[in-house]
């Protein structure tokens, strides 16, 4: 709760829910209003309660134009100077707990209304059902330092029910009271850091309060809050595909609600959209940015709030960084190893980066039969076999035979500069022209399969050092 001003009101209202007229003060009036879902109250006329969403349709005016005192006195100072009743009060009384409910109708609101009166029949006590630890608790706008803790007793029958009790500040006991005597007005002493004052019984008997009184300090410095890192960014349009292009929930939505399946999928932003539907990601703003106007559709989970609107989306930060795919490079490689090596296939061909097919030289190493002069027919038919195995080895038989065959013959430089022919035979390959690496082989049957016959020409050993 924060005064805002002072404000002209007309017939036509400023402030256009009426929340209740009499016995009034602005404790009362901030709880009528909330309870009803509103941004704002106004109190008037001494004795009136207005409701709305906005104000100030018909202007400002001095602090000095509203001095009509309420019909109800507001809570008293504190006893101590520097010290300030922590007003107003959130009740927060469980009703779905089987003993701590409302009996005779003694709401537990009657406590913090303001009416120190101490007759229940004037409807300024609470009541609740006979139970062992019967409670009551409520608790102030932020975090404060209770120093004290001032009860007011009903005095027109029953007050020895209020003789064992504890008084409690988010959950730890900061005073208690045990007597045989009855008391009609008392201060405890406190002195805890907290939010919620919780006064419980420890006979079983009603709990009947006339009205509680908090004193302390606000906390300095902010309350941790329950949605860090959370900010609005700005009304966005969106289309089928989406600016936000995960959804991460539908239904009762509320924007902290939305933040917090946000926030757990680690998105940078997320969006509220349609009363009901959450959607996050980490980049936004495609589409463009509109009027904070266009996103004024009530929360489904939460009408005093808003949730953009049909294709508009309220963009809120996380708090979280954007995530970003890592870089990848790739990474040098050295000092390598294999299991053995064989015909000279050093490991470090691997990671040379020569990344393009083998050329006869390397594919083709020299045997002892194929490196000097061929003088008798066993010695040529065991060149043709070890050049076989090397293909077979290498996994080109087929199809490499019939490319770097053709690139030999294409050319009038040798290709083995000790060997003038490579297989003495004809050799049926079989090859899809689509994979050719020579693009003058493309043509428009390149799916086609094609047989070609190659015939090489076999030399005889005396030329086959020759030049």
């Amino acid at each position: 709760m924060r005064f805002v001003g002072c404000y002209i009101d007309k017939k036509k209202r400023d402030l256009p829910v009426m929340a209740g007229s009499g016995s009034m003060s602005i404790p009362k009036c901030y709880r009528l209003c909330r309870a009803k879902r509103y941004a704002y109250f106004g109190v008037q006329y001494s004795k009136e309660c207005w409701c709305g969403n906005s104000y100030g349709k018909y202007g400002k005016r001095s602090k000095s134009e509203c001095r009509m005192k309420c019909s109800v006195k507001s809570p008293p100072s504190a006893d101590r100077a520097g010290e300030t009743a922590s007003t107003p009060l959130d009740c927060q009384l469980e009703d779905d707990q089987e003993y701590h409910s409302v009996g005779w109708n003694g709401k537990c609101s009657r406590a913090i209304d303001g009416n120190t009166n101490q007759n229940y029949g004037k409807k300024s006590c609470t009541h609740t059902r006979t139970a062992t630890g019967a409670w009551w608790q409520a608790r102030t706008s932020r975090r404060a330092r209770i120093t004290s803790v001032r009860i007011y007793n009903r005095r027109d029958c029953c007050a020895n029910r209020l003789r064992n009790f504890v008084i409690k500040v988010d959950g730890r006991v900061c005073a208690s009271y045990r007597s045989s005597r009855a008391f009609s007005v008392r201060t405890f002493r406190c002195n805890a850091v907290g939010r919620t004052v919780r006064i419980q019984t420890r006979n079983r008997v009603p709990l009947t309060l006339c009205e509680v009184q908090v004193f302390g300090r606000y906390a300095k410095g902010r309350s941790r809050s329950r949605t860090p890192g959370m900010r609005f960014v700005g009304c966005y349009i969106d289309k089928k595909k989406r600016d936000l292009p995960v959804m991460a929930g539908s239904g009762s939505m509320s924007i902290p609600k939305c933040y917090r399946l946000c926030r757990a999928k680690r998105y940078a932003y997320f969006g509220v959209q349609y009363s009901k539907e959450c959607w996050c990601g980490n980049s936004y703003g495609k589409y463009g940015k509109r009027s904070k106007s266009e996103c004024r559709m009530k929360c489904s989970g939460k009408k005093s709030t808003f949730c953009g609107s049909s294709w508009r989306n309220s963009i809120y930060t996380t708090g979280l960084p954007a995530r970003r795919r890592p870089r990848v490079s790739r990474l040098p490689l050295s000092r390598c190893s294999q299991h053995s090596v064989g015909w000279n296939g050093k490991c470090s061909r691997a990671i040379d980066g020569n990344t393009k097919p083998k050329l006869w030289k390397e594919i083709l190493h020299p045997h002892p039969h194929c490196d000097r002069r061929l003088v008798a027919g066993e010695d040529k038919q065991t060149c043709q076999n070890h050049i076989r195995q090397n293909l077979q080895q290498a996994g080109l038989l087929r199809q490499q035979t019939q490319e770097l065959c053709d690139q030999g013959r294409r050319s009038s430089v040798r290709v083995l500069p000790l060997v003038e022919s490579v297989l003495c035979e004809d050799v049926q390959v079989q090859r899809s022209w689509s994979h050719s690496p020579h693009p003058d082989e493309e043509s428009s049957t390149a799916d086609s399969v094609r047989s070609t016959s190659v015939r090489t020409l076999c030399r005889t050993h005396s030329k086959a050092v020759t030049r």
